[in-house]
């Protein structure tokens, strides 16, 4: 059992009627995308525990390995790039190019620590080298 499951089985709804069905909507046209299936209480538990117990995996290993493992995550993540901004711009409404922009930017950031830049989006926060994060604005793009 999840180390967190006694909290999340205090709010999980156990009446059906008044469950609604996960739908991914495009915001531009109402377009529903996808339903997705609902879930029984007891394939959340499992699910949070299968995902606990790969977080407590994923720990114990070296940290060379964890490193090589989110490289080749951020290698994926840009060789599917104009692939995951087509499904950015669907599900959220954003223009192409900013889809594109925040998929370089953690592509970047996943191999560096870094955001590639803050363009991809009018506000956005910088992590300081004590771990504190600051907010900063940018003036709208022209």
């Amino acid at each position: 059992m999840p180390r967190d499951a006694v909290w999340w089985s205090t709010v999980t709804p156990t009446a059906k009627e008044f469950t609604v069905p996960y739908r991914s909507v495009n915001p531009a046209t109402g377009e529903v995308l996808k339903i997705f299936t609902e879930h029984t209480d007891q394939e959340m538990m499992s699910a949070l525990a299968t995902a606990d117990k790969a977080f407590v995996s994923w720990a114990a290993r070296p940290i060379e390995e964890r490193a090589k493992t989110i490289s080749r995550a951020a290698q994926l993540l840009l060789e599917r790039k104009s692939e995951l901004a087509k499904l950015a711009t669907l599900e959220m409404g954003k223009r192409i190019a900013e889809s594109r922009g925040e998929i370089e930017d953690r592509g970047a950031q996943l191999t560096t620590g870094k955001p590639a830049s803050a363009r991809s989006g009018s506000s956005w926060l910088n992590r300081s080298s004590t771990n504190s994060f600051r907010g900063s604005s940018l003036p709208p793009r022209g």
